[in-house]
C-alpha cells in the first residue's frame, strides 16, 4: 500500500506546482492571459522593474512612473543623473513630464533626432492649444496664449521666471486660420519681465521696450550694402526711410569725424529735372539752415543745372548772414522766378524821372 500512496502523493504534488506555474507569468511568454490579468501588485507597495540587479523604472502606487528614480513626482519623470531633487525643482501644479540631471554638460539635455530624405521631415516640439475640454475643444479668441517656453534661475532661495518666448493668438480666429504672434520677454523675475520685441501674424517686427543694438551690419529689403553699417534697398514701390513727425525732436541727427563729407547724396538718372535733395518749410521756419565754424556756410557747384536753388513766396529766397562770394556772374533777372509779365507803358516817362548819381561802395 505504500507505493500506491506514495505514487497518489507525488501526482497531486506535480499537478499542484504544474497548476501554480501555469497561473504565472513566464520568461517565454503567456498564452493563457485573459482581459483581466495583470502584472503588478496588489498591496500598497511600488512595482520596480530590475536589470542587472539594479532598479530601472520604478510606478508608485499613485501611478507615477520614475525612470533612473525611485522617488517619481509627477506622471513621468525621469533622472539622468546627480542628486535626489528638492521639492523646489518641480513647478507648480501636475506637470506630465519632469527631468533632472546634474554633474555634466549633456545629463539633462533633450534631443529629438531623425533622418530622412523628404526635405520636410524633421523632430516637431508641438504645444496645442485650445479653449474648451480636451475631449471638445471650442475656438480660442484674440491674445489668448497658445505655448510659452520659459527660463528659470535659482535666486540662493527660489527660482526666478526671467525670461521666456510666449505664443499667441494674434487676432480672431476662422475656419482654416489661427493667426500666431512670438513675444520675446526677459526681466529679473516674473512680475518685473516685460515684452521687448514681438512678431506678428503678417511678419511685423516691433520692439515693444528697450532699444534695438545691432552689432553686425543690417541690410533692409534685401542685402546689406558693404562697408555701411545700415544699407536700405530701395525701388520703384518702396521708398528709402520715412520718419513720423516727432514734434520738438529731431528729425535726423548725424555728428561726423574725419575727412569725408558728413553725408552724401547722388542722383544717377540723366533725364530727371527733380532736384537732389528738396527742402521745404510750410510754416515761418527756414527752408535750409548752414553754419559753418571756418569755411563756407554753403558750397554749390553746377556743370549745367542750378548747384542751388530757392524760392520763397513771402520773403528772402536766400539770406546770407556774412560775405558772399561767387566765381561767375550774379544773374539776378530769372523767368522763372517771375509771374504775370506785361508789356510796361510810358516808360520813356518813368525814365525821364530818374536821377542818376555815381558813389564809392
Amino acid at each position: 500500500m505504500r507505493k500506491p500512496l506514495q505514487a497518489i502523493i507525488a501526482i497531486v504534488l506535480f499537478s499542484f506546482i504544474s497548476l501554480k506555474a501555469l497561473s504565472q507569468w513566464q520568461l517565454t511568454g503567456n498564452s493563457n492571459a485573459t482581459a483581466t490579468s495583470v502584472l503588478g501588485t496588489t498591496n500598497a507597495l511600488s512595482l520596480n522593474l530590475v536589470t542587472k540587479n539594479t532598479k530601472r523604472l520604478t510606478i508608485d502606487t499613485l501611478g507615477r512612473i520614475g525612470i533612473g528614480t525611485a522617488t517619481p513626482v509627477n506622471i513621468l519623470t525621469v533622472k539622468g543623473a546627480g542628486s535626489t531633487p528638492a521639492a523646489s525643482w518641480v513647478s507648480a501644479g501636475a506637470p506630465l513630464f519632469v527631468g533632472f540631471g546634474e554633474t555634466a554638460i549633456g545629463n539633462a539635455d533633450y534631443i529629438l533626432s531623425m533622418a530622412s530624405t523628404s526635405f520636410n521631415a524633421r523632430p516637431v516640439f508641438v504645444g496645442r492649444r485650445s479653449r474648451g475640454t480636451l475631449a471638445a475643444p471650442t475656438v480660442m479668441v484674440a491674445n489668448d496664449y497658445m505655448m510659452s517656453l520659459l527660463a528659470s534661475g535659482y535666486d540662493g532661495s527660489t527660482f526666478q521666471n526671467p525670461a521666456a518666448i510666449d505664443f499667441y493668438v494674434d487676432g480672431t480666429p476662422s475656419a482654416g486660420n489661427v493667426p500666431g504672434r512670438i513675444s520675446f520677454v526677459t526681466g529679473t523675475n516674473g512680475s518685473n519681465r516685460a515684452e521687448r520685441l514681438k512678431i506678428g501674424s503678417f511678419g511685423d517686427v516691433t520692439v515693444t521696450t528697450g532699444n534695438l543694438i545691432a552689432q553686425k551690419q543690417v541690410g533692409i529689403n534685401g542685402a546689406i550694402a558693404a562697408n555701411y553699417a545700415l544699407g536700405i534697398n530701395a525701388g520703384a514701390t518702396i521708398g528709402g526711410i520715412s520718419v513720423k513727425d516727432p514734434v520738438d525732436n529731431l528729425i535726423l541727427s548725424s555728428s561726423k569725424s574725419g575727412t569725408n563729407r558728413g553725408a552724401y547724396l547722388a542722383k544717377t538718372s540723366t533725364t530727371s529735372s527733380t532736384p537732389v535733395l528738396a527742402l521745404e518749410a510750410t510754416g515761418l521756419s527756414d527752408g535750409l539752415e548752414s553754419f559753418s565754424h571756418l569755411n563756407y556756410g554753403i558750397f554749390a557747384s553746377s556743370d549745367s543745372s542750378n548747384g542751388l536753388y530757392a524760392y520763397s513766396g513771402s520773403t528772402y529766397a536766400g539770406y546770407f548772414s556774412g560775405d558772399v562770394y561767387s566765381t561767375g556772374i550774379y544773374q539776378t533777372s530769372d523767368a522763372r522766378l517771375k509771374k504775370n509779365v506785361k508789356p510796361l507803358d510810358s516808360g520813356l516817362d518813368i525814365i525821364n524821372q530818374l536821377q542818376p548819381k555815381s558813389y564809392e561802395f
